[in-house]
């Protein structure tokens, strides 16, 4: 179980925060998704979820495609990306 996940990218020799909707699987069952990222995060560190089936059998990509989608549901700031807390 992870407390703080952690996705990043590294170009030319640095480490950035990963594009928003960049996914990595850890398993089956668990993954972590990055709703917020370049190019809507100017600053700061990007906080990406971490995506735990625990029944049925969904796939889980599909689960964070969909999180993914629902994430940014913000109409009173267009152009900037709202993360939304699931449980």
């Amino acid at each position: 179980n992870m407390d703080h996940p952690r996705l990043y990218q590294k170009n030319r020799g640095r480490f950035e925060n990963p594009n928003m909707g960049d996914f990595f699987e850890l398993n089956g069952f668990e993954g972590v998704l990055a709703t917020t990222g370049k190019p809507l995060l100017r600053r700061g560190t990007a906080q990406p979820l971490t995506i735990e089936v625990v029944a049925g059998d969904i796939k889980l990509e599909d689960l964070a495609h969909d999180i993914y989608a629902l994430s940014h549901l913000s109409y009173a700031s267009p152009g900037n990306a709202m993360s939304l807390p699931f449980t």
